[in-house]
């Protein structure tokens, strides 16, 4: 559940953000992946911007073509719950259409509805209090997962 409930928050911090993000050109330092619990590539590099180094999600065909050295355009924004994300310009402008972001939220938000009533059900037999202590104590750790990576 806590998986599930970041998930949900990482959507929802990017893609309800009105604001408009930064587009900035980092110069690719590293080409990775990571397990999350799928396969995730990426680019990362320094950001001017947030004076860090970042990790810019990318498709797996964009990371194997990557130099290292080469620029790549990025979009940072500030994120509706105050948590900035960075994306790939290609990223942002096939999914900056409001009609995408909205349908995008909904479908984690049922996810996150049908998850919800199904660990309800499957901790019932822990008892009510008991099962809905354990669902909280999920949310409230996706919510730390969230802001802490």
């Amino acid at each position: 559940m806590a998986y599930i409930s970041r998930a949900l928050l990482n959507v929802v911090n990017q893609y309800s953000d009105s604001t408009t993000p930064v587009q900035e050109t980092m110069i690719v330092q590293g080409v990775g992946t990571f397990y999350n619990p799928f396969r995730n590539d990426y680019l990362s590099g320094h950001s001017a911007f947030l004076k860090k180094t970042v990790h810019v999600p990318v498709l797996p065909k964009v990371a194997a073509s990557a130099a290292i050295g080469s620029p790549t355009q990025i979009m940072i924004g500030d994120g509706v719950l105050r948590k900035q994300w960075v994306a790939s310009k290609e990223r942002y402008d096939n999914t900056s259409e409001g009609s995408f972001r909205t349908v995008y939220i909904a479908i984690f938000v049922l996810v996150f509805a049908v998850c919800s009533v199904a660990c309800l059900r499957w901790f019932g037999t822990l008892g009510k209090v008991r099962a809905l202590q354990v669902y909280c104590t999920g949310i409230v750790a996706g919510a730390m997962f969230f802001y802490l990576f």
